[in-house]
């Protein structure tokens, strides 16, 4: 049982892999996005974040609002409840007072290309949409495609894994090197890119490695990756 365990994560694993390195190849001919094209005419950056009342969500809201004073964080949430707890443990977790950068909207589905809110809300706050909201099997890359259609977001973000997902998502490229958006999919969140990070550090050692392991928590996923090499 130990070992048929193991196989599994190794399987899944490598499923995860192959689809970030499918991604990155893409996403390589993709041109860099400066901060200063982010900016409104307020001189400040919104950055809608959809999972915004999760945690991973709130933390990539804790990250930005930490490194960057021009950006302001609107957190999408289903339940307001959530979201109001979030905007909360984001604005105690920052020294400074960021009461007046963080916002937050509900939306029933994110996954609804009818959703008039969620069509509205990245046509007029999205400078760049933030995609944390899984989980993502079974689903189409809605939130992927809202961004390509508006006039206003420049870059696009999300943790998604599951391979369908991500193939559906590439089958935009094409309208995505036509249109203003750069977009980066599967960036990874558990373990996510440090799958690649931990590849490049054995090829840099230049000698055998016996062993990687991949150890990650987050609330409510916890979880963690062995792999043997």
């Amino acid at each position: 049982l130990i070992k048929m365990t193991i196989v599994m994560n190794l399987f899944r694993l490598l499923l995860l892999v192959t689809g970030y390195v499918t991604a990155l190849r893409t996403i390589s001919k993709a041109p860099t996005i400066k901060a200063s094209t982010l900016r409104n005419n307020n001189n400040q950056k919104q950055i809608v974040i959809l999972g915004g009342s999760g945690r991973i969500g709130s933390a990539v809201a804790i990250h930005l609002l930490e490194r960057d004073s021009d950006c302001n964080v609107i957190l999408v949430g289903r339940r307001q409840s959530q979201i109001d707890a979030a905007i909360q443990e984001v604005t105690k977790s920052i020294t400074s007072d960021v009461r007046h950068r963080v916002s937050g909207s509900q939306i029933d589905s994110i996954w609804d290309e009818s959703c008039t809110k969620f069509q509205s809300l990245v046509n007029a706050s999205a400078d760049c949409l933030i995609h944390t909201a899984g989980p993502y099997l079974d689903q189409k890359p809605t939130p992927l495609k809202m961004a390509l259609q508006s006039d206003r977001c420049k870059a696009y973000i999300d943790v998604s894994d599951p391979l369908p997902y991500l193939e559906q998502s590439l089958l935009m490229s094409e309208e995505a090197k036509t249109s203003n958006l750069t977009a980066l999919v599967a960036a990874g969140a558990f373990p996510g890119m440090s799958n690649l990070l931990a590849k490049e550090a054995s090829f840099v050692l230049g000698t055998r490695v016996q062993d990687i392991r991949f150890h990650y928590f987050t609330a409510g996923l916890g979880g963690f990756y062995f792999l043997w090499v």
